[in-house]
């Protein structure tokens, strides 16, 4: 990846080589070009140096969004793990995805069974020691097994999305779109022509 002393140059460069087709235009050739001129703006709207900071917001979002597909989908996938266990059998080592959390414990055979639907047999519940057994800390079961929660990490996880989603929204400069921070001057269709979000004052 070209380091910022490469590629900053070369953005200032192409913005003030822009700037310059637009002012001579205006000098030299007066009077209604309004479509030259529309045409001649908008290369200077789409030069990289404009883009790099909406691709960048663009991209956070895909990443926050997928941060909070994640977490939705373990959340629902441990509660199903109550019913219905996936099991892993290994050569070494047994990983069940069962109860909310993974359970790993040694082979008792060198067997390689692969993946497995098992019924996951947990004594019914209320939902509250559910919930409490959910967002406890890895702990040994004996036998050389370990019990892993989900709890914590799809909370960290869905935490960690929101709060980056928050940040680069406060980011956002004044006149930009609140979504994808396009650069909203002169527009005047209540819409951002990039993300087709409403535009609030």
């Amino acid at each position: 990846m070209a380091s910022p002393a490469n590629w900053l140059p070369t953005y200032c460069r192409i913005l003030q080589d822009r700037i310059r087709e637009v002012t001579d235009y205006k000098q030299n050739a007066p009077g209604d070009h309004d479509d030259d001129l529309g045409a001649l703006a908008h290369r200077v709207e789409s030069s990289p140096v404009d883009d790099a900071p909406q691709n960048r917001r663009r991209w956070i979002r895909r990443f926050v969004w997928l941060g909070l597909a994640a977490s939705l989908a373990l959340t629902v996938a441990s509660a199903a793990s109550f019913q219905t266990a996936l099991v892993y059998i290994g050569m070494e080592h047994h990983v069940l995805f069962i109860g909310g959390g993974l359970l790993v414990k040694d082979s008792p055979a060198p067997v390689h069974g692969g993946f497995q639907w098992a019924d996951a047999k947990i004594p019914p519940k209320p939902l509250i020691q559910r919930l409490r057994g959910w967002f406890m800390l890895p702990q040994g079961m004996g036998s050389g097994s370990v019990f892993i929660p989900f709890g914590i990490p799809v909370a960290i996880l869905a935490a960690g999305s929101l709060f980056i989603l928050r940040k680069s929204r406060l980011s956002i400069p004044s006149g930009h779109c609140a979504l994808c921070g396009y650069d909203l001057t002169g527009n005047t269709s209540g819409r951002c022509s990039e993300c087709g979000a409403e535009v609030t004052e």
